[in-house]
């Protein structure tokens, strides 16, 4: 898996866990790294607080494993999530979340609005 050069301050708890760390700029040169456990592959509770607005500005999401030693940064992989979730509701993709899915989507076409 790639390595992701993030200096995380955060003790992670228990053992064999994977969670995830979202990058949220708080402001001016400021970040806040927010911490999220994974549910094996399933990213419904991450998606969803992504669209009820939980994250001011992700930058960017990365999944961390302690005990078999590595991360991932998994940004594409929720944006492509928020665009298909967004798809099937019907709904338009939030403004706060527009630049993290233009510098994370495969396709780059992101401005996805209800049918």
């Amino acid at each position: 898996m790639d390595t992701i050069d993030l200096e995380l301050k955060i003790v992670l708890k228990g053992y064999d866990q994977t969670m995830l760390i979202v990058e949220d700029r708080i402001g001016n040169q400021k970040f806040a790294y927010l911490e999220t456990e994974l549910c094996g592959d399933d990213f419904k509770h991450v998606i969803s607080d992504f669209m009820c607005g939980l994250y001011f500005d992700p930058v960017r999401v990365v999944a961390v494993n302690t005990l078999q030693n590595w991360t991932q940064d998994l940004s594409g992989e929720i944006a492509s999530e928020i665009q298909r979730h967004c798809i099937e509701a019907g709904k338009d993709i939030p403004d706060y979340l527009q630049e993290f899915m233009v510098a994370h989507s495969n396709d780059r076409d992101c401005n996805v609005k209800a049918a």
